[in-house]
């Protein structure tokens, strides 16, 4: 059975070490990986942004 998920590097590393582990009968496959090249503060521009201003009338 397949369950496709989006799942950062460190949490697919712990479920294959748990896997191995405890010696259950399931495989994980890599379908498609999203490598970022550089290093750095990537999401600054977005957590510094200005939010919209919002008026209720």
């Amino acid at each position: 059975m397949r369950h496709p998920a989006w799942c950062a590097a460190p949490n697919v590393a712990y479920a294959q070490e748990l896997l191995g582990t405890h010696r259950l009968p399931a495989q994980i496959r890599l379908l498609e990986a999203w490598i970022r090249t550089e290093s750095g503060p990537c999401l600054d521009p977005w957590y510094e942004r200005k939010p919209p201003q919002r008026s209720f009338r």
